[in-house]
């Protein structure tokens, strides 16, 4: 736990949320030999630590270093904004609360990086079948599931009828009284999303939610859904037909599986039955791809195109 508290110090400070312990000082030497070389050992241990993080260490440029009253000041620019770090003359300790020897945080990096690998060869350990089953539990006013839903697009595309892929809508309630987290409008068309996978399969289900998340709101989606299904060459009245006849159905099914899966969270991608990690493997029409591609018994050709590295930073989830 340690190696997680010292990473968590590193990102307070780079984002001015705290400072190392600054000792009491008054007197600076400018005309002071400091061991240029030991200084960018720890600016580069901090930018490890940052990359780890996920944050991009270039943002971490280093910018001087002087002492002061026998203390080291290192200073650096971090994300725009200057920030001063405190060492010990010998730069062997970092004036974190407690200091904090500076091999000590080079063991815990290297203990991070292999914690951090191990979890990522973890993840991406999928039960595998000759057609993995890929369901992506969305939302469709979600704005981290129409993430989720356009970067998936391309894996759709790609990877076709060798996969068993469908679209859950995350809804809770009963019949009379159902409900999804952004209110009546997106539960209407959770359900119309839902007709039309149905009816036309998946890929037909990637273009349409494509269109949807970029050309509708909440606010108009009552009459936008039919404008972009009209242009699509959809049946609009086998839609509204199935609407009518099966909503419950439909909603009942879907609810089933959010319970039986205890899904909570709008994105969340399962494959042969285990979660896809985002925190761990980020979110990237890639890495879904590959995720998936290690779920086959026996790998179609298709695995081995690659799709361009769409990526999404935010990790959150509805």
């Amino acid at each position: 736990m340690k190696k997680f508290i010292i990473l968590g110090l590193f990102a307070l400070l780079l984002f001015g949320c705290i400072n190392p312990q600054q000792p009491q000082t008054q007197n600076v030497s400018e005309n002071t030999t400091i061991d240029k070389s030991k200084v960018m050992d720890i600016v580069d241990l901090i930018k490890s630590f940052v990359e780890l993080q996920g944050g991009n260490p270039n943002s971490i440029v280093f910018n001087r270093a002087y002492e002061k009253d026998g203390f080291v000041v290192i200073v650096v620019n971090a994300n725009g904004r200057e920030q001063e770090l405190y060492a010990t003359k010998d730069l062997e300790y970092v004036l974190f609360q407690p200091p904090v020897k500076v091999s000590e945080l080079k063991a815990q990096l290297e203990q991070l990086k292999q914690t951090i690998q191990q979890q990522e060869s973890e993840a991406k350990n999928f039960p595998k079948t000759e057609k993995p089953k890929v369901e992506l539990y969305i939302m469709s006013f979600c704005p981290f599931g129409n993430q989720a839903e356009q970067l998936m697009k391309p894996v759709v595309e790609l990877l076709g009828n060798t996969i068993d892929f469908e679209p859950v809508y995350i809804v809770s309630g009963s019949p009379g009284s159902w409900h999804s987290l952004h209110g009546d409008a997106e539960l209407r068309q959770d359900v119309r999303e839902k007709i039309i996978y149905n009816l036309y399969g998946a890929r037909t289900w990637v273009d349409y939610v494509y269109r949807i998340d970029n050309e509708c709101s909440m606010d108009n989606i009552d009459d936008c859904w039919k404008t972009v299904a009209e242009d699509m060459g959809l049946n609009v009245s086998a839609i509204e037909e199935q609407y009518n006849q099966s909503f419950d159905e439909i909603l009942q099914g879907d609810a089933s599986k959010v319970n039986a899966n205890s899904v909570t969270g709008s994105p969340t991608l399962i494959i042969n039955g285990k979660r896809y990690n985002d925190s761990v493997l980020g979110r990237s029409s890639q890495g879904y791809k590959d995720a998936i591609c290690s779920a086959f018994t026996t790998q179609p050709a298709e695995c081995q195109e690659s799709i361009e590295n769409q990526e999404v930073n935010a990790q959150g989830h509805c």
